[in-house]
């Protein structure tokens, strides 16, 4: 019986032997987790884990067909992520970020030959509004201090005075932080 399996085997035996190397096959889920970790190397700490989570996020929604050949992948893959952003409660603009990150993905293997076309293409951008971030009002800040727990008082009150945002400040390290002088200072460095 000529399964997917053996005819793979085989057509790797033929194409090894002709050109000397193996042909890589790749599931959905292989072809993301290798994009991933080659991402890691290249990126922040910060925009990898942010690849990382929107992939797993992705392959949670494929399910058993994340096991399949990446060709598998279809636009019907697609939208079904996208409704699943969407149903999640996320923003349009952080939407389409997630897609615009899987859609990275799979462009490379577009053009590894692997895939015939991106299933993510044929979508369209959700629409986004221009958003107006104001200062939080002093009603607000004092429920925010009330409610805030442990660390997260700590990260509220640093929020405050220094401005950052939440994910920069859970990913500080003493390092980052220096204390001695006149003035506080915290740097950015590349890790």
């Amino acid at each position: 019986v000529l399964s997917e399996a053996s005819a793979r085997k085989h057509i790797n035996k033929i194409y090894e032997l002709g050109v000397g190397s193996k042909i890589h096959f790749h599931t959905i889920k292989s072809w993301l987790e290798w994009w991933t970790e080659n991402k890691a190397k290249a990126k922040r700490e910060g925009t990898a884990k942010r690849y990382e989570g929107t992939v797993k996020a992705f392959l949670k929604v494929l399910g058993d067909r994340a096991d399949l050949d990446i060709r598998h992948l279809s636009e019907v893959d697609a939208e079904a992520f996208r409704s699943f952003l969407v149903k999640s409660g996320k923003a349009n603009r952080t939407i389409n970020v997630d897609l615009k990150t899987i859609s990275g993905a799979i462009n490379l293997a577009t053009r590894s030959g692997l895939i015939d076309k991106n299933p993510f293409s044929s979508l369209d951008k959700l629409a986004t509004s221009t958003s107006l971030k104001k200062p939080f009002d002093e009603e607000q800040l004092t429920k925010i201090f009330k409610e805030a727990q442990g660390e997260w008082l700590g990260v509220s009150l640093f929020g405050y005075y220094t401005g950052m945002r939440i994910s920069d400040i859970t990913q500080l390290q003493w390092q980052q932080i220096e204390l001695d002088g006149d003035i506080p200072l915290v740097r950015f460095l590349e890790v």
